[in-house]
């Protein structure tokens, strides 16, 4: 009878295990999902601070480059206001006469080079060129322009027309 009593209790203890095992399971898959779900909530909240993180750091990027814009901006302002300084003619006039001992020309002496065959034949054909122009009566406002124009742009080297 012992015997029986020890099998029937260890038959009764065998049927809590296989009842709680699946309340045991149960228990510990829901463990495990909350675990995992946690682990994804804190895993998407690290990736959105990096994203905030990075934002910033771009943010601060763009900010020192627009203040080393504003900082060449006006170096290049004093630049250009330094280069009118230096080439002002005033200045480079006082530099001549008090520095390098410079004077202004009390007169101005013109060389006069002899004329070859082909600078003498170039001036007879503007010369009758210049004719045949003035020659022509009818001419329009544009043409008259033009020919001026040629006549300021065609300078002798042994003249001063």
């Amino acid at each position: 009878m012992n015997n029986k009593k020890n099998y029937d209790h260890h038959q009764l203890s065998l049927q809590q295990n296989k009842s709680q095992s699946p309340k045991k399971k149960n228990r510990l898959k829901s463990i495990i999902l909350v675990v995992f779900m946690i682990a994804i909530i804190v895993l998407l909240i690290l990736i959105h601070v990096n994203q905030y993180v990075k934002l910033a750091r771009r943010n601060f990027k763009i900010e020192s480059l627009k203040e080393k814009i504003n900082q060449l901006k006006s170096e290049k302002a004093h630049l250009q206001l330094k280069i009118s300084r230096l080439i002002s003619l005033d200045r480079i006039e006082r530099i001549a006469k008090q520095e390098l001992n410079m004077k202004e020309p009390e007169n101005v002496n013109y060389i006069v080079l002899n004329q070859t065959k082909d600078d003498k034949n170039m001036k007879l054909s503007s010369q009758k060129s210049q004719k045949e122009d003035n020659q022509k009566p009818n001419r329009g406002i544009k043409e008259k322009v033009l020919a001026w124009f040629n006549k300021l742009t065609n300078v002798q080297a042994d003249t001063l027309e």
